[in-house]
């Protein structure tokens, strides 16, 4: 090996620190990155609360995990250990949220807090990576959602997740940090909550289909921007590899796609199933995006991956949940 390349492969960053990584989205994450040979530690509390489980991650070779709370533990010497952090940490149970503000914090706002405030007294350069959201926000008189779009919540989820994220952009510009806010939209995969309470979008549309065979959604033509998590992993894969200075935000762009529309193909594939509709509640009218549509330069320029077909994801969604075809 020549010296040339002997200095490439110490320069690569390759440790990787997941938090939150027996998560949904961590989890998918951590599997990926192990496969391919990151070296990764994973952090998670298993807070039922946020639907960790330790079944998703217990099969992974090379990794080390420690069941714990970050606002519990020394979190400096694994950030110290680590090249790259990967935040996946995060509770987006709306209707809970509202009863339980104390936890909503916890985990929505003061996580960020205390990573931040170990970052910024490291001498090395870490790059930390955050997953938030754009989906909680109060964006209903906004026509397009951009990477640097600001947003003032008035959802009890969106209120700490936007105040993480103004913490973000504050503390790397005062410090000098590297940073990148992914914003995520309605996330989802095989591994969706079904029969839980409160479990977000899809979900909740599965479920009410299972159960009822029917579901209701509020307003005609409403689009959501949806994510498939496996997608996420392969972003973020790509993302590490990149050159990160200072403070990136990026939208992840996913597929906005008309609600009804989704439930029809749906519908069409399990057999059975109807949609009804109703008027949107003022509940949900306060804070909804509507028809806001979802734009990123960054999600193009920093590892834009093509994305499974929607069709293949409810393939596999549906298949793994029993849900198939007559």
């Amino acid at each position: 090996m020549t010296m040339r390349l002997q200095n490439k492969k110490k320069k690569q960053k390759n440790k990787i620190l997941i938090l939150g990584g027996a998560g949904l989205i961590g989890s998918e994450i951590s599997k990926l990155l192990i496969q391919r040979n990151f070296e990764v530690q994973i952090i998670d509390n298993l807070d039922p609360l946020c639907f960790g489980s330790y079944n998703r991650i217990k099969k992974l070779k090379k990794k080390k995990f420690y069941k714990k709370d970050i606002l519990k533990i020394n979190i400096k010497k694994h950030l110290i250990w680590s090249d790259i952090i990967i935040n996946c940490i995060g509770w987006t149970r709306h209707r809970l949220a509202r009863n339980n503000s104390s936890f909503n914090k916890k985990t929505n706002y003061k996580t960020v807090d205390i990573i931040l405030k170990n970052l910024q007294t490291l001498q090395t350069k870490k790059i930390f990576v955050h997953l938030g959201t754009f989906s909680q926000f109060n964006n209903s008189r906004v026509r397009k959602i951009k990477d640097k779009t600001s947003f003032n919540s008035v959802d009890a989820i969106g209120v700490m997740k936007s105040k993480a994220e103004r913490l973000i952009i504050r503390k790397t510009k005062k410090y000098k940090l590297n940073t990148v806010c992914i914003r995520l939209g309605n996330c989802f995969n095989s591994e969706l909550p079904l029969k839980k309470y409160d479990p977000g979008l899809l979900a909740t549309l599965l479920n009410d289909l299972i159960t009822k065979k029917e579901t209701t959604v509020y307003g005609k033509n409403r689009k959501r921007n949806f994510a498939y998590i496996p997608d996420i992993a392969k972003f973020v894969e790509l993302l590490i590899k990149k050159n990160i200075k200072g403070y990136v935000p990026i939208n992840f762009v996913g597929r906005m796609i008309v609600i009804e529309k989704l439930l029809q193909k749906i519908i069409k594939r399990i057999k059975f199933g109807k949609v009804k509709f109703e008027k949107i509640p003022m509940r949900i009218k306060k804070f909804d995006s509507l028809y806001t549509n979802v734009e990123s330069k960054n999600f193009y320029k920093y590892g834009k991956k093509n994305q499974t077909p929607i069709d293949k994801c409810l393939s596999h969604i549906l298949n793994k949940l029993l849900i198939k075809p007559n």
